[in-house]
């Protein structure tokens, strides 16, 4: 092992001792890159940068924003469905041609198709978009169009006795 010089010998003595002496002590705990950043955009005019908690409460305001900006959205199509469909069932009600026999009863029945298939349409986005009392109303108009439907068509299988003055068949005589 090679001697070392005097001062040398003091120096090595001295950072065994104390190892703060052999690291250069940082000459300020400031990060400077940071704070330049943040006078570059005082400089610009901006604003300064958003804390990490600012940023978060931002985004939760932006988030509950969004929803009820999309709550208000289904809500408006499933009223609009739902209009549809309650218009129907009460148009089949008052329907001003005679269901006796032949095309009348076809079209008839195809409307009734046309308000089970709304309903249930309807009953599918008030469910999803959880809306109970609407749910309620469209599954009521799928069985109000269920048994206008069955009124129509058990009489014609056989299965249910026909009302006095109803026909019971599915084409007209001539």
């Amino acid at each position: 092992m090679r001697a070392l010089s005097g001062s040398r010998r003091i120096r090595a003595a001295a950072a065994a001792a104390h190892p703060a002496i052999r690291q250069e002590d940082p000459l300020s705990e400031i990060n400077w890159a940071l704070e330049l950043k943040k006078i570059e955009r005082e400089f610009d005019g901006l604003p300064p940068e958003p804390s990490p908690n600012e940023q978060r409460q931002k985004r939760e305001v932006e988030r509950r924003e969004r929803q009820r900006q999309e709550a208000g959205t289904a809500s408006f199509g499933v009223y609009f469905r739902l209009t549809l469909v309650v218009s129907l069932a009460i148009s089949l009600v008052c329907w001003p041609y005679d269901v006796t026999c032949g095309a009348m009863v076809f079209g008839y029945l195809a409307a009734v198709v046309v308000l089970v298939v709304g309903g249930i349409w309807t009953a599918v986005a008030t469910f999803t978009h959880q809306m109970p009392r609407r749910h309620l109303v469209a599954l009521v108009m799928v069985l109000w169009g269920l048994a206008l439907g069955a009124a129509q068509v058990l009489p014609r299988i056989g299965y249910s006795n026909p009302v006095a003055g109803r026909t019971t068949s599915w084409s007209c005589s001539d």
